[in-house]
């Protein structure tokens, strides 16, 4: 999993899969929340507006839509906050946006 936080746009986008990929219609979480797919329907990212005050409900309710367990998806935006304007790499066991 691979996030990157713009700290001039406070906007979030993490990566579920790797490589690329045609992008589909995007599905609205929130206002500030949004879970792209690619052509077949496939979760590959999250967005996040206003990363630094988004609640924990909003970015935990895009982790479900993709089917990857919260606290990952949590741990990804924790670790890009705090490393501002550089992609951030985690590794999780499993096959779950490994």
């Amino acid at each position: 999993m691979r996030a990157e936080y713009d700290s001039r746009a406070h906007a979030l986008f993490i990566s579920v899969v790797e490589g690329e990929w045609d992008p589909a219609p995007v599905d609205d979480i929130s206002d500030f929340v949004f879970v792209h797919r690619d052509a077949h329907g496939r979760a590959v990212g999250i967005e996040v507006l206003a990363a630094d005050t988004t609640s924990d409900d909003e970015v935990s309710a895009a982790a479900e839509a993709c089917s990857i367990p919260r606290e990952r998806v949590l741990a990804a935006r924790d670790a890009a906050l705090r490393a501002p304007d550089q992609a951030v790499e985690l590794t999780f066991p499993g096959s779950l946006a490994a």
